[in-house]
């Protein structure tokens, strides 16, 4: 898991690492927690279902009427730099995210899941929380988080964030 993950990041200054995190941190534990689960299954069924808990730990996702709303906005947030390449990123996670509800809603047919599927859910997952921990320091809730990202859809840049500590 480390060394899918850890790529981009380093341990340093983090308060994850001394073992006590902030509600934000801990909402970065669960996703690594996840994100290393999904590498332990054998299924791409299962896969796919570790991988998507785990970006929804990244959000700090709490409401089901708003969960893929939040998701597709957010990996859109991260992921994409123009206009163009977040409207398709969300369009992209929610093909995918519907593959996991189909799955956890027992609706999706063997093999439906492709390696394709598998290889772009972690590419999402492992740069969300790579964001994060770069991060970590900057809030103390995924609430915190949250507001920033509705602050990024307003204009905001995403790595302008408050003077708590210095950009990772």
């Amino acid at each position: 898991m480390v060394d899918k993950l850890a790529r981009g990041w380093t341990p340093s200054n983090s308060d994850i690492v001394s073992g006590k995190p902030n509600r934000f941190g801990q909402g970065i534990l669960k996703a690594v927690y996840w994100f290393g689960n999904y590498q332990a299954q054998s299924s791409a069924d299962y896969q796919l279902l570790n991988l998507a808990t785990s970006i929804g730990s990244c959000f700090g996702t709490q409401s089901e009427d708003k969960i893929i709303t939040m998701l597709t906005e957010g990996l859109a947030l991260l992921h994409g730099t123009t206009f163009e390449e977040r409207v398709n990123l969300q369009k992209e996670f929610k093909k995918l995210y519907s593959k996991r509800s189909k799955i956890s809603h027992g609706d999706a047919a063997a093999g439906s899941i492709t390696t394709h599927d598998i290889d772009r859910y972690e590419e999402l997952a492992r740069s969300a929380i790579i964001f994060l921990l770069r991060h970590v320091k900057k809030f103390t809730s995924m609430q915190d988080f949250r507001e920033h990202l509705d602050n990024v859809k307003l204009g905001r840049n995403l790595y302008e964030l408050d003077d708590k500590a210095e950009l990772g």
